[in-house]
């Protein structure tokens, strides 16, 4: 389903678009993905509308965002080309296992496919090692 997109919020949606995994301390494995129309959806659940953060623990001036599913509110925010996501007060850094970048730099796009953790853009391929 697409909904409308605040142009401000644009930029986040679409470098953060992709598949991210994170494993929470108590050994649960979460899979999101992530749309450039700023929907989440969590193990291949319905897609939710991420909204500016309320919370003054994390501020949407900051750059947090939110969403709730099965009760529970998740916090994310990007922060230097990763994520953050926080639930009950735990925060996890994930890792983006596959999707489609867009790095913006003075108006030029460039886009570019990640998969397993690197990222492609135009000949240029970086990743974690």
């Amino acid at each position: 389903m697409f909904h409308s997109v605040n142009p401000s919020w644009l930029a986040w949606f679409i470098q953060m678009s992709g598949m991210w995994t994170v494993t929470w301390s108590n050994g649960n494995t979460e899979k999101y993905i992530i749309t450039p129309q700023g929907m989440i959806s969590i193990n291949g659940g319905p897609e939710i509308h991420i909204k500016p953060s309320e919370s003054s623990s994390f501020p949407a001036s900051q750059g947090w965002f939110y969403w709730i599913y099965n009760s529970q509110r998740y916090y994310i925010r990007v922060s230097g080309g990763s994520i953050t996501i926080s639930l009950n007060g735990e925060t996890a850094q994930p890792t983006r296992t596959s999707g489609t970048t867009t790095t913006i730099i003075d108006g030029s796009t460039t886009t570019g496919s990640t998969t397993g953790g690197t990222t492609n853009t135009g000949g240029i391929t970086t990743g974690t090692s």
